[in-house]
């Protein structure tokens, strides 16, 4: 009866001890998560930061196509007619 009682209080200790290293192990693939989360962060920060001003992709940063003709009508570059007929086409 001792005997059995030892096995059972073997395999209780055996069994707690596997589930305080599911936790511990489920506690470092958490923290592991969070370290590739603030390296992604970090990452798209520096990018916005480096080459964000200077994208030409930007619409905000270019001119629209109606500005460009209305300075080159402006500059003499053309003529009225060929102004109106570019217009046309841009609206």
């Amino acid at each position: 009866m001792q005997d059995m009682m030892q096995q059972m209080m073997k395999q209780k200790q055996s069994a707690e001890g596997t589930t305080e290293g599911m936790t511990m192990m489920m506690d470092g693939m958490g923290m592991m998560m969070w370290g590739i989360r603030l390296f992604v962060v970090i990452v798209v920060a520096a990018v916005k930061r480096l080459w964000g001003p200077k994208m030409r992709f930007l619409i905000s940063d270019r001119e629209n196509a109606l500005e460009i003709l209305k300075k080159r009508y402006a500059k003499g570059e053309i003529g009225k007619e060929e102004y109106e007929r570019i217009k046309k086409d841009i609206e």
